[in-house]
């Protein structure tokens, strides 16, 4: 065997050993790799034993282990350990051959590879080193079948000088291609993403092997399934041999390979692939589901999309099951998780059409669960209500087209969707669910039930989260059977969701909801009933509730119409609910004097009264006098005569209005005005011109929404003017601008009230809408006048000054600075009045300043540079000036720290003098203020003679710890008394972090050794105890202090590093050594860190050192290695890279290899002749 074939080996020699059983047993699977994987495990059974025995194949253990890995990993352990494999040479080259025709494909794609590599090691290095570069190459597929690739010799080797080639490979080269999958994180970069893929992918699908389907999948994954599907019905079995779900199969790491396999077979279209594919539904559909099984649902969609790509009918059940579990929750993943699955499920099973229409229908009335009949009977009514694709869709592609947008519109179904009812009646996220949408279905009070009843079992289920939006619910049905379901929920939980309760029974207005209400009233009033709880307010809700429910039409209408509130809230919906006429006139009135946002509750109870309440609506809208009355009369006449009208602008008005608004709404900072403006166009060209009273009567009851008044603008009608300015104190002003002229001269009228600060929040939104528009109008300038007039005298426009301030920011007028003047009289820290006072240069600028650093607030870059314009070199004097007149030592600290921060912006000169007065302030009675000077000291002045012996005579009388910045200026200061003292210093405070031993080695106090020595030792002693990163920090800092100190440190510390007890401390140790060796690296200390990193490389987790849960000796097994790598970045490359290399090769831990591999592979961009080295192990 040559001598680079030895450098691969740990500490035995190479071997010779017939094949037979005892290889499995001492060497492991790929051992024998040579034998057993094409000769199977017959190979070492006696019959077959003296066959194997005439095989004597030299196998050593280290090349096994070392091919193993690189042929399972990909990146830069896989080009790093191919490499190492390369260098073997002709020693592998009877054993590759063996492997060439394995039957797994990792193993023999790679032995392939090698093969060409050492029979034409030139040619196969250039064919690699172009492939790397792939991404960056013109590639042409000539008219003999082999493929032209046109490269730039820049691109392999920045050293040469650019100059195009061309190389011409044949499907000879495939295994090449393969290799260089593994290894497309590694590629030169590119501005095209995933260009180095493709330009391989579409190589191998031209020479068109099936054996290398498998390798394309699994290194690409979903980018790969193009080629696959342009490879047709050749890769068709490999694939159906990856979809395959074997004992185990959620722990391997292939999800995404087995979804791409699936996503690939349905675009394939085999004959055999659905039967697969349904074999292996039937496995999902069948076995239990773990715990948050993200994985099983991932494949589960996978392939009942692919299943609906092949229009496989017989798999209709199955993927209704499936189905139905994604519905339950698979696993407990929650709705956030399974809510995109199940769209995309039930979109596959709808696209099978008539299948699915049999299956569905069979399953409504065999299913147990009313929840699941709800979801079958939802299925079948869309299977009657398709959504048509585009009209501009290519026909190949409709299908793909529908199920698109059938999963939008199922996700789009947060509002009204069918999708959302389904996901009701699964019992998920009920909190934030429209449960109405269930009301009007005939089986909607089945699945309420079901759900209501589900819940609440346990302490932990008892939310009321999910009972409010059922009880609301059932509150709308009109259903007998509601109140059945109100008594088992109380019987089961009686005191939950109580109020809720109560308030269904007053809406549902049935007699017999008063026997209910009795056994409320009673149980409450027996608090010796241990399952009830005394509530007065209960109490109070259920006794007015049973009073109205027994009342007489004329004993209503006085309760609805008496200042009770409760009486009169309960009563109109008795009324209400009953039909009564009486109900018309007191809803209307609730509807425009509501100011809460309740009015849109009380016009859907005026609308359930239906043609009984035309009669006063007419009568109402021709003879009343109050307009926003007339306009609700005209839009529910409107609404009850004209049904059809009414459902359109409902549909129009549902929301999300648009694609980009719900984008808006998601976006962090909401919708802008452009967005609300869009949305209002989009509304005012959908909806009929007669629907107009339905939308101003919608802007009336929520005059907030800007989307309604954009509408209006839009629209343009004046009679829409006239209403918006009626509620102009509660709507934003900005979208009545969208009249266009009419619209301003009716906001500055607006705002020409007599008494504007009565209409604080109106006369702040016009002037608003005034002073943003693109040319600010001059109205808003004399709207912002008149508002900081009123500062002074109103405290809700002096709450809105600064705003005020900002908006002035758009004029330019002298008069503005009158208004900031008074403004920074009563509030001397607004920013805003001080720039504005600057910018007009008003003399009593000087005045405000002063007035605001002696109230003591935090002085400010803004405030400073004023003075300093206007003091000029007097600033530092008066600053100090100020400083002395303060009593308060927390105002006194907080100046300090101001003239800290703005110490840049002073000249040299008020430097200098607050420097000197700040030194008087280290003798300040508050240790806090003292602090504060010290670190100001530091800042301002640069390192005098005066100022250190200050801080350093400071210091020994201070009796907290250092601040950090003042312990790195003395450290930094190499006065002859800063050793002593900060020796004396760490003397009495061991506990101080490493600020100390930094300082005092800048220094480079050798006396301090002995004493960082005795407190590093007490801090590995109390290490060994805690194990905290705190502890190992500290120690790390006071080695790098030793290290400084002289030959004698560093003898402790190689003492550590060489026969140290901890093998943590000892990685510590060889970090700090080999920050001070960079140049020349001892070789003792390089042998050492070495034997440290192998001892890690080959242990892994298990190394005996670690001690803790998995995650904690993981934690620290990765941050040790990584010290070390960061030890071997100073030595030269070419005795770190071997180093390096056999670290890597033996590394257990994955995410450890792939680091050591991406370091090895930049030190051979570094220099390309370091690949030649061998590994260096110790």
């Amino acid at each position: 065997m040559s001598e680079q074939h030895r450098f691969y080996h740990h500490q035995s020699p190479t071997f010779s050993r017939s094949v037979c059983g005892q290889c499995r047993q001492s060497i492991g699977r790929l051992a024998v790799l040579i034998a057993l994987i094409v000769l199977g495990d017959t190979a070492c059974t006696s019959a077959d034993n003296n066959e194997a025995a005439a095989m004597d194949v030299q196998i050593d253990p280290v090349i096994a282990e070392l091919f193993e890995t690189t042929a399972r990993s990909s990146g830069a352990t896989y080009r790093v350990g191919y490499r190492a494999l390369i260098q073997l040479g002709p020693d592998m080259r009877g054993s590759l051959q063996v492997t060439a025709n394995a039957t797994d494909w990792q193993d023999k794609w790679l032995a392939r590879a090698l093969i060409l590599e050492i029979d034409h090691p030139e040619r196969a290095e250039l064919i690699r080193r172009v492939l790397r570069a792939i991404g960056r190459c013109e590639v042409r597929i000539l008219d003999s079948g082999e493929i032209e690739i046109i490269y730039d010799e820049k691109y392999l080797d920045h050293r040469v000088e650019s100059a195009k080639k061309t190389l011409i490979v044949g499907r000879e080269t495939i295994p090449l291609f393969v290799q260089a999958l593994p290894q497309l994180d590694e590629h030169l970069y590119t501005r095209e993403p995933h260009k180095p893929t493709s330009a391989l992918l579409d190589a191998l699908v031209h020479f068109n092997n099936p054996e290398t389907a498998k390798p394309m999948l699994w290194r690409c994954k979903h980018l790969a399934i193009d080629a696959l599907v342009a490879m047709g019905d050749p890769v068709a079995d490999a694939l159906e041999d990856v979809i395959a779900l074997p004992e185990g199969w959620r722990e391997t790491p292939a999800p995404a390979t087995r979804v791409a396999a699936a996503t690939a077979l349905g675009r394939i279209g085999a004959d055999s692939s659905a039967s697969a594919l349904l074999a292996e539904m039937r496995t999902l559909a069948t076995t239990d589901i773990p715990e948050k099984d993200h994985v099983g649902l991932a494949v589960a969609q996978a392939y009942c999309l692919a299943v609906a790509d092949l229009q496989a009918a017989d798999a209709a059940p199955v993927m209704f099951d499936l189905l139905l579990r994604t519905a339950d929750g698979w696993g407990e993943l929650g709705d956030s998780r399974t809510s995109g699955a199940y769209t995309m499920i039930r979109a596959a099973m709808l696209s099978l059409g008539p299948a699915a229409r049999t299956e569905l229908t069979a399953r409504l009335d065999s299913e147990p669960t009313a929840a699941h009949r709800a979801i079958a009977h939802d299925m079948l009514i869309a299977l009657d209500n398709p959504v048509d694709p585009s009209a501009d869709a290519p026909e190949q592609e409709a299908f793909h087209q529908w199920r698109r947008r059938a999963a939008l519109a199922g996700m789009a179904g947060n509002w009204s969707g069918p999708t959302i009812r389904e996901r009701a009646a699964s019992g998920v996220s009920l909190k934030y669910l429209p449960l109405v949408t269930l009301v009007d279905r005939p089986f909607g009070l089945d699945v309420l039930e079901q759900i209501l009843l589900a819940h609440g079992e346990t302490e932990r289920d008892a939310c009321r989260d999910y009972h409010r939006p059922i009880i609301r619910a059932l509150g709308d049905m009109d259903d007998a059977r509601v109140l059945d379901v109100l008594r088992k929920h109380l019987e089961r939980r009686p005191t939950l969701c109580l109020g809720h309760v109560i308030d269904t029974l007053v809406r549902l207005s049935d007699a017999d909801g008063v026997a209910i209400l009795d056994d409320i009233i009673a149980a409450l009033e027996a608090p010796a009933t241990p399952q009830y709880r005394t509530h007065k307010s209960h109490l109070d809700r259920a006794r007015v509730a049973r009073k109205v429910l027994t009342a007489s039409l004329t004993d209503l209408v006085d309760m609805a119409t008496s200042s009770s509130s409760d009486h009169r809230r309960e009563a109109t919906y008795v009324l209400a609910r009953r039909g009564h006429v009486e109900a018309t006139v007191i809803l209307l009135d609730k509807i425009v004097t509501d100011t809460d946002g309740g009015g849109r509750v009380w016009h859907n109870e005026l609308l359930r009264l239906g043609d009984v309440a035309l009669p006063t609506l007419r009568r109402r809208f021709e003879g009343g006098d109050n307009p926003d009355e007339k306009l609700l009369c005209e839009a529910v006449i409107l609404r009850l005569t004209n049904p059809q009208l009414a459902a359109d602008f409902d549909q129009v008005m549902r929301p999300p209005i648009t694609q980009e608004f719900r984008r808006a709404m998601r976006s962090h900072i909401g919708p802008t005005m452009a967005d609300h403006r869009n949305v209002g166009q989009h509304i005012a060209d959908m909806i009929d011109p007669t629907a107009l009273p339905l939308l101003e009567a919608l802007a009336m009851m929520t005059p907030e929404s800007p989307v309604l008044a954009c509408a209006l603008a839009a629209i343009g009608e004046d009679r829409s003017l006239t209403l918006m300015l009626r509620h102009i104190d509660r709507a934003p002003a900005w979208p009545i601008l969208g009249f266009g002229p009419a619209g301003r001269d009716a906001l500055i009228q607006a705002a020409q009230s007599p008494q504007p600060d009565q209409l604080a929040t109106a006369h702040w939104s016009i002037t608003s809408a005034l002073a943003t528009t693109h040319e600010p109008d001059p109205a808003g300038l004399e709207m912002i006048l008149e508002a900081l007039a009123l500062v002074k005298t109103d405290h809700q426009v002096a709450g809105r000054a600064r705003h005020y301030l900002r908006l002035a920011k758009r004029y330019h007028d002298p008069r503005l600075a009158d208004g900031a003047f008074d403004v920074a009289q009563i509030y001397p820290d607004n920013r805003e009045a001080l720039q504005m006072l600057h910018e007009y240069d008003d003399p009593r600028l000087e005045e405000v300043c002063e007035a605001y650093i002696q109230q003591g607030r935090s002085i400010g870059s803004d405030v400073i540079k004023i003075l300093i314009e206007r003091k000029g070199d007097e600033v530092g004097s008066f600053l100090m000036a100020q400083l002395a007149s303060c009593d308060d030592p927390r105002r006194r600290d907080w100046m300090i720290d101001d003239l800290r921060c703005a110490h840049r912006q002073i000249g040299p000169e008020s430097r200098r003098l607050v420097g000197n007065g700040l030194l008087t302030y280290l003798a300040d009675p508050s240790k806090r203020v003292q602090q504060t000077a010290a670190k100001a000291l530091v800042w301002i002045t640069p390192r005098p003679k005066k100022t250190t012996e200050s801080l350093l005579e400071w210091a020994k009388t201070y009796d907290y710890a250092l601040p950090d910045k003042v312990v790195r200026y003395l450290g930094k200061s190499r006065h002859p008394q800063a050793g002593p003292v900060l020796l004396a210093l760490y003397r009495q405070r061991t506990n101080t972090r490493g600020s100390l031993p930094r300082a005092l080695a800048n220094l480079n106090y050798e006396p301090a050794l002995p004493v960082i020595v005795d407190v590093m030792d007490q801090h590995i002693a109390e290490w060994r105890s805690q194990k905290t990163s705190r502890l190992l920090s500290s120690i790390h800092q006071e080695m790098l202090a030793i290290r400084r100190l002289g030959p004698d440190g560093q003898a402790k510390l190689m003492a550590i590093l060489r026969d140290g007890a901890d093998l943590p401390i000892r990685v510590e140790a060889a970090l700090a050594t080999a920050k001070g060796s960079r140049t020349d690296p001892d070789p003792e200390q390089l042998k050492l860190t070495q034997d440290l990193l192998h001892r890690l490389a080959i242990n892994g987790l298990d190394d005996p050192s670690l001690t803790g849960t998995v995650h904690e000796r993981t934690s620290a097994y990765r941050a040790m290695v990584h010290a070390l790598m960061t030890a071997l970045q100073g030595c030269p490359v070419d005795r770190a890279y071997p180093i390096l290399l056999a670290a890597t090769l033996k590394a257990k831990d994955p995410i450890i290899r792939e680091k050591l591999a991406k370091r090895v592979v930049q030190l051979a961009r570094q220099d390309p002749d370091l690949p030649a080295l061998p590994p260096a192990y110790p």
